[in-house]
């Protein structure tokens, strides 16, 4: 696992004329997961590193695994519900801003602000 050079590798593929195949969609989904995850690894790390004993530690974690939960579950009742246009709009942006602000504010709550 490595974090990679993502808009790099999108070039690639775009110069290659391979974005679009099977095997580019597969590469630069598997390029973003891999970066998701190594980037959530070095979050905790750093965040109980930071820590001062281990039960703070352990709520870090738990708070965390907690913040990506209630994520996933927002994620997917909005993308049930909302319907994704093809020419984004001004309220469109102005909610996908305030959602990413919010989780701002709240991992810098959790303390795994530092990444």
């Amino acid at each position: 696992m490595s974090i990679t050079a993502f808009p790099v590798l999108a070039r690639i593929l775009i110069e290659t004329k391979l974005l679009n195949t099977p095997v580019g969609t597969r590469v630069i989904s598997a390029a973003a997961v891999d970066d998701v995850v190594a980037w959530c690894l070095l979050a905790i790390v750093v965040a109980i590193i930071g820590s001062q004993n281990l039960l703070n530690s352990i709520y870090i974690f738990l708070m965390l695994i907690g913040f990506i939960g209630a994520m996933f579950l927002i994620s997917k009742f909005l993308l049930n519900r909302l319907p994704i246009p093809e020419n984004v709009s001004r309220n469109f942006l102005e909610l996908a801003m305030m959602i990413c602000f919010a989780s701002a504010w709240i991992t810098d709550l959790i303390g795994v602000h530092a990444i």
